[in-house]
């Protein structure tokens, strides 16, 4: 059983696109199912921002990291989370949807496994948009959290 699962926020959690109180669905399912997981976040945003996106979608979780956190070549420092709660690497699992390539490279820059999903937002951009972001893979099919649930 994994030991700890590291979210990413916007576009993992809740909308990429538009902070409408929404969340991924089964979320809250995949929660619950590995609820003897310690679970954080991880977001590019500040924390307390993240917190009153989080607490307005009804997700209060435990740990949250945010831009303060990021190293010196503005990835997510997970090592930072590992270290502090105790967690091996092999125990851990990062889940994002690789916005800017940024997920991915944090995991690879930390020897974290890396589960990457489908961007969740409102729509897809089309390719002459400055968001389209060659690193995202955008659902073409609504993607749930129940579909990990047992996978990690």
């Amino acid at each position: 059983m994994v030991g700890l699962i590291i979210l990413d926020v916007y576009g993992t959690l809740i909308k990429a696109d538009k902070a409408d109180d929404v969340i991924r669905p089964g979320l809250e399912e995949f929660l619950e199912y590995y609820k003897k997981s310690r679970i954080v976040v991880f977001s590019d945003g500040a924390v307390e921002a993240v917190s009153f996106d989080l607490e307005q979608a009804g997700l209060k979780l435990v740990k949250i990291y945010g831009s303060e956190h990021l190293d010196k070549r503005k990835l997510k420092n997970l090592e930072l989370i590992t270290t502090e709660l105790s967690i091996p690497k092999n125990k851990t699992r990062f889940i994002g949807d690789n916005a800017g390539n940024k997920d991915y490279c944090s995991a690879k820059r930390y020897g974290i496994p890396f589960i990457k999903i489908p961007q969740f937002r409102e729509r897809i951009p089309s390719s002459e948009e400055p968001v389209y972001d060659k690193h995202v893979k955008y659902e073409t099919k609504p993607f749930t959290f129940v579909s990990l649930m047992g996978r990690l």
